[in-house]
C-alpha cells in the first residue's frame, strides 16, 4: 500500500467470504476491543517521528499524542501514600473522580 507522503507498507490479503470480511472490520474498528495505548507510546512515537518522520507524519502518528494519558514525571513516580491522599484522579473514559 502507497499512502500519500509515497511511502509505502506491506499490506496481508486475506480470501473471506463477505459475511466473515463484515464481522471482522466491525471487529477491528470496534472500541470496545481496541483497548488504549498507554503513557509507553509516547517514546515509541518519538522514535518513529525521528527515524521515519514522512511515514510519521502521513499515517498521522502524531495525533495519538492528544489520546495519551499524561507522563508521571520522573521525580514523581515514588510518591508515598500520604501524599496520593492529597492528590485528585478522574478517570478519562467516565469522568470519576477519586
Amino acid at each position: 500500500m502507497t499512502v500519500p507522503s509515497g511511502s509505502r507498507f506491506h499490506v496481508r490479503e486475506v480470501e473471506w467470504d463477505e459475511v466473515f470480511e463484515k464481522a471482522a472490520n466491525v471487529a477491528a474498528n470496534s472500541p470496545h476491543i481496541a483497548g488504549r495505548f498507554t503513557e509507553g507510546l509516547t517514546p515509541i512515537l518519538a522514535e518513529l517521528e525521528t527515524d521515519l518522520p514522512e511515514l510519521s507524519t502521513s499515517l498521522r502518528l502524531g495525533e495519538l499524542r492528544a489520546d495519551l494519558p499524561p507522563a508521571i514525571p520522573e521525580d514523581n513516580k515514588n510518591i508515598d501514600e500520604g501524599e496520593l491522599a492529597n492528590t485528585n484522579a478522574k478517570c478519562p473514559n467516565c469522568g470519576f473522580e477519586w
